[in-house]
């Protein structure tokens, strides 16, 4: 039986709303190195996108907690001159 035209037109449709979506889930597999995660059935399929779902959330809320204590740590040493490359003044880097 071939498909009517109302049915190709439904599938067409289908198919250009999939698109951007599978192509930000294979940027984040890519992003966070899930290229492995392999799937055929549909709901293995379904947990897969979850889990690349759940560790793109991960990766958000760590930045946001750990962003302050970095900038901190970072001023610190800044202040105690701590740094392995210590800024230099212009008069230094004249001389």
């Amino acid at each position: 039986k071939q498909p009517s035209s109302e049915e190709k037109l439904q599938t067409l449709t289908n198919e250009r709303a999939r698109i951007p979506i599978e192509g930000a889930l294979g940027r984040a597999k890519r992003t966070f190195s899930l290229a492995r995660v392999m799937a055929k059935r549909a709901d293995t399929a379904e947990t897969s996108i979850a889990m690349v779902v759940l560790v793109m959330n991960l990766d958000i809320l760590l930045r946001l907690a750990f962003s302050p204590l970095i900038y901190l740590v970072a001023a610190a040493a800044m202040r105690l001159n701590l740094t392995r490359y210590p800024l230099r003044s212009a008069e230094q880097l004249a001389a």
